[in-house]
């Protein structure tokens, strides 16, 4: 793509790496700069999160576990996986998009995890999020039913509220309206970088594009930038139409929405090489 703007690529890592590697092959001018930094929580507890427990029942279990995101996968303990997923009657495995489904065929539990156990949008989904992911598992919950979030807290101990988290507070909802009980575990904490590196900053704006999969990149920026005009005339790419407005709302010059797909991001950037 040549004269085409640089994409920089806010995800956290390792994404933001696996989705450059993607898009360079796409012919993209790419660049991870994770504006979300990933940590463990410590001091989770070694016996993973249960239901209450009815004193008359052989054992608690939950019918589904919501993973938000692949760092909800990574960050959860090993042990907490196998002692879920070997149960005699494991609970589904359900992922908002490819990326966490993905993560989690990769735990290593796949026996247990097997494509019939994971639940996530439909690959032609026009967003992936909560509200894609309900219609895939809206049956399996009945009265009674437990269900899981595995989420992640913001810098100051908050449970994340991005785009994706406004999505959850919605399907805990619906599992509500189902008569399901909803459970929360934090397993992970997202904090902002301390400052955008050099490189960034001497970077005309018209020689830039901001790819944001996450209205906490876009209020980590925020955090981040060195004025508070300095993304005025910037132009950005965002993955679901919340995220575009947190951008829109933040004062960026231009926010188109695209697709989580790297091939639709390739398509749009390419079009942008002339404007």
């Amino acid at each position: 793509m040549t004269g085409a703007p640089l994409l920089l690529v806010t995800r956290p890592e390792p994404q933001a790496g696996e989705w450059v590697a993607q898009l360079q092959q796409r012919g993209c001018r790419a660049q991870a700069l994770p504006l979300i930094e990933v940590q463990a929580l410590p001091r989770l507890p070694l016996a993973p999160p249960s239901p209450v427990a009815d004193p008359t029942q052989p054992g608690p279990t939950w019918r589904a576990i919501l993973f938000v995101s692949p760092s909800a996968v990574a960050h959860c303990p090993q042990a907490w996986l196998k002692a879920w997923f070997n149960a005699d009657t494991p609970p589904r495995a359900w992922a908002p998009g490819p990326g966490t489904a993905k993560a989690l065929q990769q735990t290593g539990l796949k026996n247990q995890l097997n494509p019939l156990a994971i639940n996530a949008p439909l690959s032609q989904a026009s967003q992936f999020d909560s509200e894609s992911l309900w219609p895939q598992v809206a049956e399996q919950i009945h009265p009674g039913d437990a269900v899981l979030i595995l989420r992640g807290l913001d810098a100051s101990g908050e449970p994340v509220t991005d785009t994706q988290g406004s999505g959850r507070e919605w399907l805990a909802e619906q599992i509500r309206a189902r008569q399901g009980q909803v459970h929360y575990q934090a397993v992970y904490q997202r904090k902002a970088p301390s400052n955008l590196p050099p490189w960034v900053l001497e970077q005309p704006p018209r020689e830039l594009v901001w790819l944001f999969s996450s209205s906490q990149a876009v209020q980590h920026l925020q955090q981040c930038a060195p004025s508070p005009l300095f993304w005025q005339h910037h132009r950005a790419l965002a993955t679901h139409p919340r995220i575009a407005q947190t951008a829109t709302d933040l004062g960026f010059e231009t926010v188109e929405v695209v697709p989580p797909q790297t091939d639709a991001i390739a398509q749009r950037l390419q079009s942008w090489v002339s404007r």
